[in-house]
């Protein structure tokens, strides 16, 4: 932020969300004077829904400009924070001309690209790099569906933005990425805090050289160029900050930063938020690591049973217990080997359904497909085995 702050100094938010853009102001002790939000803009490229960044662009100056005229509190704006959805974003050429729109974030394309990759690494592996299960949604599919289904595209990138990062681009002249939107993108090493070097290369053409600086959430990534948003009253430098992913601000803002803590965040889309990792435990997840879960990546504990971590009412699990709470009672390394916990929510409905727990109009997040790959699965499939559709 401005290291002073005047009276009618302002701040403004920008979230470019699933269904609305919104643009928020608050005073320097955080009291909101305004919000103003419009619909995102959708468009088609006739394989699925994306987005084009010149219009959310324009519509992100327009609640911005709504939000500043119906301020409770007459000011300029002294700083600006964008965010975004985390999965999307914008291939660039060289000279930063846009080479295709954006793919919206729950938009799940397969191609032949993604199941070589797939072939080649495990979800296993990917949880342990990135601490995500396999989902199209990722970034990283999005770009070997560019690479399967447009490769001139694929071939021209010499830049990538995050939907955010590229607003921010467009105001400032400058490239950056909030860590916590690169964790989407499915090659960011989170260990680490740093992009996977060896997928980069695998999955774009330019490699890591094509993906922005990380950057931490409140860092300015740069200043508001003049007359980059006409009509805009402002006052001074004004800073664009990277932020924070929705999911996780949320989760520092509800205090859940220790493990054990969950929060259940709910917008447009539903994310579950765990508390922090200890790094011992990180160490568990590593494929070839001593106790580490080859079915579900997650270390076995010694318990013998795990009827003390079982739901009311759900089936009894095998002897022995993962730390993962999926109760499957697989030894180290060894597939699962027997129903697990409905507590991950990621257990098929069959089990569930019939105690009242799950319906078939929800999601399978494990296996993510059912009769149209993003229904519930219906197909009859136990627990712990995949979409009898799949």
């Amino acid at each position: 932020m401005p290291e002073s702050a005047g009276p009618g100094d302002l701040l403004c938010g920008v979230d470019i969300g699933t269904t609305s853009i919104k643009a928020v102001l608050v005073t320097w002790d955080g009291s909101v004077v305004s919000v103003a939000k419009a619909p995102t803009p959708v468009l088609s490229d006739g394989y699925g829904p994306c987005h084009d960044p010149e219009e959310i662009r324009a519509t992100a100056e327009q609640v911005m400009g709504q939000a500043l005229r119906e301020s409770t509190v007459p000011g300029w704006i002294a700083a600006i924070g964008v965010t975004s959805v985390g999965e999307e974003g914008v291939p660039l050429g060289p000279g930063g001309e846009l080479l295709y729109p954006s793919i919206a974030w729950y938009d799940r394309r397969p191609s032949e690209a993604e199941e070589k990759w797939s072939a080649q690494h495990a979800d296993e592996e990917m949880f342990a790099v990135t601490g995500l299960h396999k989902d199209l949604g990722f970034t990283i599919y999005k770009w070997l569906w560019l690479k399967s289904a447009q490769p001139s595209v694929w071939s021209r990138c010499r830049s990538w933005l995050g939907i955010a990062d590229y607003v921010i681009w467009r105001w400032t002249g400058q490239q950056g990425m909030s860590v916590s939107h690169a964790s989407r993108t499915g090659i960011f090493e989170l260990r680490a805090f740093r992009w996977q070097q060896d997928w980069a290369a695998a999955v774009l053409a330019g490699g890591a050289d094509v993906l922005p600086p990380l950057r931490e959430a409140g860092s300015p990534v740069g200043f508001l160029r003049p007359g980059a948003i006409p009509g805009l009253a402002t006052t001074g430098e004004i800073p664009v900050v990277a932020t924070g992913l929705d999911h996780a601000v949320g989760a520092y803002a509800a205090g859940v930063t220790h493990p054990g803590q969950v929060l259940d965040s709910m917008g447009t889309a539903e994310g579950s938020c765990p508390g922090r990792i200890s790094p011992s435990r990180v160490l568990n997840l590593v494929p070839g690591s001593p106790g580490y879960c080859r079915r579900w990546g997650q270390r076995r504990s010694r318990s013998s049973s795990s009827s003390s971590r079982r739901p009311p009412g759900s089936p009894r699990a095998r002897t022995g217990s993962c730390t993962c709470r999926r109760g499957c009672g697989a030894g180290p390394g060894e597939p699962c080997s027997g129903t697990r916990s409905a507590m991950t929510r990621r257990t098929c409905t069959a089990a569930w359904s019939r105690a009242g727990r799950w319906q078939p109009s929800m999601r399978c997040r494990r296996w993510g497909r059912g009769t149209d790959c993003g229904t519930w699965c219906a197909s009859g499939a136990a627990a712990c085995q995949p979409c009898a559709l799949a």
